[in-house]
């Protein structure tokens, strides 16, 4: 057997010990997940202006990232996942950036060099956000992210083992209880905004609203149930 075909076997038995010791926080995930792809399907359909069809495009991407970070967290691979919610945190604030210049559209159009999206700090400083309050909160969310989508120590702290005479680098991964609860804590946080943000554009759909405000509910629980966690 080949380190690939290792690699994909020990995979498998970190998501069967994952499924075994986490099933209700993988049925929340994946609800929410398969909710937020529900949505997709409940804006009416119309010919978008430029601005809509670049918002709608953004959650999209994200809704990409969620089925390889869900997926790469099932498997053990708990740094990589949450390395995609940087991006997924700088699509959501382009979201809610447009609404406010939607003059800068082409910005996310034109795929020369010539003209690039804002920096993330300077559209988390413009955005007129119904979570305005939170920015506090929100750039020490995505500092947080930050380390994980650049080089940092948490990557190499990761691979190191002590065995008790030394230390060990080890490749692949290995099942963390607590690290796949951080992961579900950060990509079921996210999928709540881009739900909250797809909710905009859905015009009268009461029955996607209020599951949408139930699984809402259900994140808000788990969330405050690991704060209570770490905080003790």
């Amino acid at each position: 057997m080949d380190i690939l075909e290792n690699l994909k076997s020990y995979e498998a038995k970190i998501e069967q010990e994952t499924t075994r010791n986490h099933s209700n926080e993988l049925i929340l995930l994946e609800n929410a997940f398969s909710h937020l792809g529900l949505g997709f399907t409940k804006i009416e359909n119309k010919e978008f202006d430029k601005v809509t069809l670049v918002r709608i495009g953004l959650l999209a991407a994200n809704f990409n990232s969620f089925t390889i970070s869900i997926d790469a967290a099932k498997k053990g691979y708990y740094l990589q996942s949450l390395s995609l919610m940087r991006n997924v945190y700088e699509n959501w604030l382009a979201f809610w950036y447009l609404i406010k210049y939607p003059n800068e559209v082409d910005r996310w159009l034109d795929p020369s060099w010539e003209q690039r999206p804002p920096k993330a700090d300077k559209m988390l400083r413009e955005i007129d956000h119904p979570l305005k309050s939170t920015k506090t909160t929100l750039h020490e969310l995505a500092t947080e992210l930050h380390r994980f989508s650049h080089t940092d120590p948490a990557m190499v702290l990761n691979q190191l083992e002590d065995d008790g005479n030394k230390l060990n680098i080890r490749i692949g991964q290995k099942f963390d209880s607590e690290n796949f609860k951080a992961c579900v804590y950060s990509i079921g946080l996210w999928i709540g905004m881009n739900l909250d943000a797809l909710e905009s554009l859905i015009q009268d759909n009461e029955d996607w609203k209020k599951q949408h405000n139930l699984i809402k509910n259900k994140i808000t629980n788990f969330m405050n149930k690991y704060n209570e966690q770490v905080e003790d």
